[in-house]
């Protein structure tokens, strides 16, 4: 059985926020991508994790997410994430877009030292954290970075 890894994500998002929460609630999602290819008893792989932050403010559906490469269980620096999607339904596609991009430059690394054998994937989520966040928005992109990142609860994995 396969699950998709960008669908689950979105589902867990939803029913850990809410979709139209009375308050304000920030859930940070740390994903390991792992691609793999097996000769024999020999494996080559490549990993990488990803962190998301997913923010929907009270009495809105809007979902602002940023994310960042980061070490295996660790956390990014603030300055580190960037801004991928701020939207009412688009976040589902814009806000996981960055770690598809991992994902595919993972998978071309692994195919160019392994031409023409079957590569694995297998992809989990290592943990799951409520986080408080700061942001400032810049008048000329209208982008928002992020100014603060405090872990409040671990809600499932490290």
């Amino acid at each position: 059985m396969d699950l998709d890894s960008n669908l689950t994500v979105a589902t867990l998002v939803d029913c850990l926020i809410g979709v139209d929460p009375p308050e304000s609630k920030t859930i940070m999602v740390q994903i390991n991508l792992s691609l793999s290819v097996y000769e024999g008893i020999q494996e080559d792989q490549e990993t990488a994790d990803v962190a998301l932050i997913f923010c929907r403010e009270a009495g809105t559906r809007y979902t602002k997410v940023w994310s960042a490469e980061c070490e295996a269980f660790g956390t990014p620096e603030v300055s580190d994430f960037q801004q991928r999607s701020n939207h009412d339904a688009c976040w589902r596609r814009d806000g996981f877009l960055h770690m598809n991009e991992v994902n595919n430059r993972m998978r071309q690394t692994i195919r160019a030292r392994n031409p023409g054998k079957p590569v694995f994937e297998i992809n989990a989520i290592r943990g799951v954290r409520t986080v408080e966040i700061g942001y400032v928005r810049d008048q000329k992109t209208s982008r928002l970075s992020l100014t603060d990142l405090k872990i409040l609860q671990t809600l499932a994995g490290r």
